[in-house]
């Protein structure tokens, strides 16, 4: 299997760098944010630039050790739509006795270049036919918090003061009626019928989610079994 840097090393760089852009503009929090005065066309040079350091971190990233985590396609049924998403798998879950229970996707937003880079990709159908969307999404999760991950520091010090903050510590109730409060929410008197249906869809829609999850990864522990000669 190749990692990401090696893979984004025989891709061509304009074609991610546009697919990255629309991305941004699917996303309406990047919109949003953008001050009024920036025009279309600087707002598209701009994440254009920041696209390009991004590959440029990605591939000059100093890899220190082997990763022991890997990047894999599956579908997800979502929104009325079944769409293809990709999720961060580490290989101690995945070569378990107990994979089923134990695989299970990660985040990777909060973390350095140079251990995104070295994050393998599964030689699976599914993930290399969906490679350059792979990719994509690789550059949007590692530039969470911008091309440089300026900004990642300060958020996971926050992360770790919240994490230890008396808030925290509050029973979930009172934590709901904060929100509740803040917000100015009120909760949606609905039909108990509708609740109990509405409960069934979601409960199927995770298991079927989590079968296609659990196939991928059959495909990914059946090659890593092999290569061990297991």
């Amino acid at each position: 299997m190749l990692t990401v840097q090696e893979t984004l090393k025989t891709m061509e760089p304009n074609e991610l760098i546009n697919s990255y852009v629309y991305r941004l503009l699917s996303d309406k929090i990047n919109l949003l944010e953008t001050p009024d005065t920036i025009t279309f066309g600087e707002f598209m040079d701009n994440k254009k630039h920041n696209a390009s350091i991004i590959i440029d971190n990605l591939i000059n990233a100093e890899i220190k050790e082997e990763s022991d985590s890997i990047l894999l396609a599956c579908h997800r049924y979502d929104t009325n739509l079944d769409d293809i998403v990709f999720e961060l798998v580490e290989i101690k879950d995945i070569l378990s006795r107990q994979w089923k229970k134990k695989a299970q996707g990660y985040c990777y937003m909060a973390e350095p270049f140079e251990k995104i880079a070295a994050y393998k990709i599964a030689d699976t159908y599914l993930t290399q036919r969906n490679l350059h969307e792979l990719l994509v999404d690789v550059m949007y999760e590692s530039a969470w918090f911008g091309p440089n991950q300026e900004g990642q520091n300060s958020f996971i010090k926050r992360l770790d003061e919240s994490m230890q903050s008396k808030e925290e510590s509050k029973p979930i109730s009172e934590l709901w009626e904060h929100f509740e409060e803040e917000f100015d929410w009120t909760p949606e008197i609905r039909d108990r019928k509708e609740e109990k249906r509405e409960r069934k869809i979601n409960l199927s829609t995770c298991k079927y989610n989590r079968r296609c999850f659990l196939n991928e990864v059959a495909k990914v522990r059946k090659t890593l079994l092999q290569n061990k000669g297991e």
